[in-house]
């Protein structure tokens, strides 16, 4: 598998869920106070690529302890 597959499944399994919420908080927001920014694209997935895209994890870190939980830190935006 390579290094890509298992950094997306990773974030995927790692941060899935989060980024459903934030996704569903900031559409509540939206319609809540008639922005309508998720009219055309009601999609999370889209956010969750998007967050994922901008995101690059530091090279000294090993993912491949599955005992060790990630913390934010290891993911910086750029």
């Amino acid at each position: 598998m390579s290094d890509f597959n298992y950094n997306y499944e990773y974030f995927e399994l790692k941060y899935l869920e989060e980024i459903n919420d934030l996704f569903l908080s900031l559409k509540n927001q939206s319609d809540l106070h008639d922005l309508g920014l998720f009219k055309k694209n009601n999609n999370f997935m889209d956010l969750f690529d998007f967050i994922y895209s901008s995101i690059e994890l530091n090279e000294d870190e090993d993912l491949s302890d599955e005992n060790e939980d990630l913390n934010d830190e290891e993911f910086n935006l750029y």
